[in-house]
């Protein structure tokens, strides 16, 4: 080993990236972080922002001021399009400087989630997903203009149309945008207008599943629909929705004219999972490379792909087990479990029970049933430098063991 201090480049600046770079704070490492914004968002509150509840600022902070304490930390606005896990650069888009090779030691992809519309990109045209605050300011500027358009429309079809509010999903996304605008229509903007009634809007949430919230308890999901149809949403289930076009939606066999369509239903890994060559994923198990192992990047105890020595990837993106089977990363309302033994690989690491009944965002409703997980565990800190997440951030206990 040389003198030198390694570079641990993190890519993403969400809620992976922002904790890992916090995380190394007193590390022997210098930490450069990348991110297209030079905001983080706190995602669980967009709805919010969309149904004009909270401001922007009121969601999003600095990254630079978010590390400014932190010496060993720098902060880059660009656009990661690429990794040469071969030669250890990161292919960045910085301002006019295109393909921009940035050199690193270790690398932590914390690229987060994007819309998935199951086959169907054509959908994403006219019905835009909620993952960013300009997808949030997007919408809410949509949606009071479809109020607006439909105060000066004429027409009592159209004017139903702009009135229309379709949410296809029935997820905690979906479940919330529909509530918050159903509670909108009815607070906000019940005495703005006087040509139109607020309240006459037909907000219709849809899902091919039995009931909303399918990975809540049955009871949850029982609580759910209940209290959205006591908001006046119109909860559409077990029915495929067929096309979306600029006029509507067709749900079923029905045609539903409307002027906004909001996407809820899913969501798909970043395309970081390319870069290093990785099989692209939707549902299922899934295989990285022929031997994944456990070490951390700068110390041992943390998750990494063997098959890309130096790259840690972020639980949005995968997670991966002794075995080498890849799933899914944990991720808000549904968790998947990685099943794992502490000590078969590197270090063993330290876990701390946490209570299932507790809220995981504030805001939100985010409760499991025990008869779905026996137990969930939090992984604990690294045990050479305090702080630093080992896996991501859940484990599942399987028959009382790991």
């Amino acid at each position: 080993m040389t003198g030198k201090i390694p570079l641990v480049v993190v890519v993403g600046g969400g809620f992976g990236g922002l904790a890992a770079a916090k995380a190394l704070r007193r590390a022997p490492v210098n930490v450069l972080l990348i991110d297209r914004s030079n905001h983080h968002v706190f995602q669980p509150l967009l709805y919010q922002v969309a149904t004009s509840v909270l401001a922007p600022g009121q969601i999003a902070s600095p990254l630079r001021g978010l590390l400014a304490d932190q010496e060993n930390t720098s902060v880059m606005l660009g656009n990661v399009t690429g990794i040469d896990p071969a030669t250890r650069h990161v292919i960045v888009d910085a301002g006019d400087k295109k393909g921009l090779r940035v050199a690193y030691d270790y690398l932590v992809l914390a690229t987060g989630a994007t819309h998935s519309y199951f086959g169907h990109d054509e959908f994403a045209h006219f019905a835009p997903g909620l993952k960013s605050l300009t997808d949030a300011e997007s919408l809410r500027n949509h949606i009071l203009t479809a109020f607006e358009n439909a105060e000066a429309e004429e027409n009592p079809e159209r004017r139903k149309a702009l009135m229309t509010f379709v949410l296809v999903g029935a997820g905690p996304t979906g479940v919330e945008m529909a509530s918050a605008i159903a509670v909108m229509v009815r607070t906000t903007l019940r005495k703005n207008f006087r040509r139109i009634d607020p309240k006459s809007a037909h907000i219709i949430l849809v899902d091919m599943g039995k009931r909303p919230l399918g990975t809540f308890a049955e009871n949850l999901s029982e609580a759910a629909r209940l209290r959205l149809l006591q908001l006046g949403v119109d909860v559409c289930l077990k029915k495929a929705v067929q096309a979306i076009d600029a006029d509507g939606a067709v749900v079923g066999n029905e045609r539903i004219p409307s002027k906004t369509v909001i996407w809820t239903a899913g969501v798909a890994p970043s395309p970081a999972g390319k870069w290093l060559g990785s099989v692209g994923h939707t549902r299922g198990p899934r295989r990285v490379g022929e031997s994944c192992r456990w070490q951390c990047p700068v110390h041992r105890g943390q998750l990494t792909c063997y098959s890309q020595p130096g790259t840690q990837c972020g639980s949005d993106f995968e997670t991966v087990n002794p075995a080498g089977a890849c799933r899914p990363g944990p991720r808000t309302g549904n968790r998947k479990d990685v099943q794992v033994k502490p000590g078969a690989y590197g270090r063993e690491i330290p876990f701390i029970p946490i209570d299932l009944n507790q809220k995981k965002e504030t805001g939100t409703l985010h409760r499991r049933s025990q008869r779905e997980v026996k137990t969930e565990l939090r992984i604990g800190q690294c045990p050479v430098v305090r702080g630093v997440p080992c896996v991501g951030d859940s484990l599942e206990l399987k028959n009382g063991s790991l």
